[in-house]
């Protein structure tokens, strides 16, 4: 599905198998301002995904994700960069006030998720209905931190609330993630249509 706002557009593919976040804000304002620095922490992530999705490797001249690359195939010799979606995510203690217009800058940037501890209906609404997962974890996640979700698609279609994943350092560490609370497998058409 395409999402434009303003001169901006993304062509956001359906959710694959895996996820790779790398979360570029730990406050929603920088969304709300429309800060040139969170559009600037989102430019080569959002690219990478762009590359992958014409199945070439989003890895080629991006040095931050050759270090990932390292890291994954460590884990699983047969990683595929180009097979799992990349995204950017802002993470903090609670994300309550979010309009359509603000997931829609987002989703614009190539955001395809957010970690936060706790959401309100109305911010799980509006960014669901761009595409965006709200998903959970024990507190804030740094900036610069970077996520990889093993199996998303599939838990999420059996209605699974715990997710498999693991943030990325020199090595895989488990890291406890959810979806939010209150979403079923219906209210994520637009995460797994595109």
């Amino acid at each position: 599905m395409k999402y434009v706002y303003e001169n901006m557009d993304y062509e956001k593919r359906g959710l694959t198998d895996n996820i790779l976040l790398r979360v570029i804000a730990d406050d929603y304002g920088l969304v709300k301002e429309r800060s040139r620095k969170y559009m600037g922490a989102a430019f080569s992530w959002k690219a990478a995904e762009m590359t992958s999705q014409m199945d070439a490797c989003p890895v080629t001249g991006r040095e931050e994700m050759q270090k990932i690359l390292r890291i994954m195939r460590a884990y699983n010799p047969d990683y595929r960069a180009r097979a799992t979606q990349t995204g950017t995510a802002v993470s903090q203690q609670a994300i309550t006030d979010v309009t359509e217009e603000d997931a829609l800058f987002q989703i614009a940037n190539g955001s395809i998720a957010d970690i936060a501890v706790s959401y309100s209906g109305e911010a799980c609404r509006a960014l669901l209905s761009k595409g965006i997962l709200p998903l959970t974890a024990d507190g804030p996640v740094p900036a610069d931190t970077y996520i990889f979700v093993e199996g998303i698609r599939e838990a999420l279609k059996a209605g699974k609330r715990e997710l498999t994943a693991y943030r990325l350092t020199d090595a895989m560490e488990p890291f406890a993630l959810r979806l939010a609370d209150g979403i079923t497998p219906e209210n994520l058409e637009k995460v797994f249509e595109g």
